[in-house]
């Protein structure tokens, strides 16, 4: 399948489409199903390659299909007594209101890049019954954080939750971490638990780790 996109969510990414397939095991009357999503910005190869290829990204895929192939052969929901705390997902922050009453007593995800003074105002005027979850993909660089830091007072970074690569991964995150917690995602780099309070994990990509 190819999906385009309405807005890009992520700032590495410079394709206007997902490319995808649904991969499928069958086991007599019974089969299982699971997405082959790639997305180059993660380090992906094209979806031919993906699947002529058979490596991680294809193997994970297979065992989440084998997963989904024994849900059914014994009847049971894979989401049984499962809680998932979710966020609403906000792209465009210029024009959102994020203490509308749908959000009230909610977390809500942003996406941004270099275009963050205008949520540093809409942030001062937050309500406290809201949390943020803001994700930079790594858009700026390490003075463009700390001068993003400096405009918001300590009771403002209270009201963020975390925030998710907003720079390739430095030593001044450890710094940074004491001051808002951090998020690590798809970070190539050699890290320890002061570096960031929270961790991304991807489960169609990635098998969760067991110390988890």
């Amino acid at each position: 399948y190819n999906l385009l996109k309405k807005n890009k969510l992520n700032s590495q990414d410079k394709s206007s489409q997902v490319q995808g397939a649904l991969i499928k095991i069958q086991d007599e009357d019974y089969f299982g199903v699971a997405d082959l999503c790639v997305h180059p910005e993660l380090g992906d190869q094209n979806l031919d390659i993906e699947i002529a290829k058979q490596e991680r990204l294809f193997q994970r895929a297979l065992e989440l299909a084998q997963e989904d192939l024994n849900a059914r052969k014994e009847k049971r929901s894979l989401l049984q007594d499962m809680q998932v705390k979710n966020n609403f997902l906000l792209t465009d922050t210029e024009n959102a209101d994020l203490n509308s009453i749908e959000y009230l007593n909610s977390v809500i995800k942003i996406k941004v890049g270099k275009n963050y003074l205008s949520l540093i105002e809409k942030i001062k005027f937050l309500s406290d019954s809201i949390k943020l979850r803001i994700d930079f993909n790594s858009s700026l660089n390490e003075h463009e954080f700390e001068h993003f830091l400096s405009l918001l007072t300590q009771q403002e970074l209270k009201k963020i939750e975390y925030i998710e690569d907003p720079t390739s991964f430095c030593e001044k995150w450890k710094t940074w971490n004491k001051r808002v917690p951090m998020a690590m995602d798809f970070q190539n780099a050699v890290y320890s638990k002061e570096d960031a309070d929270f961790f991304i994990f991807k489960p169609t990509r990635e098998k969760l780790p067991k110390e988890t």
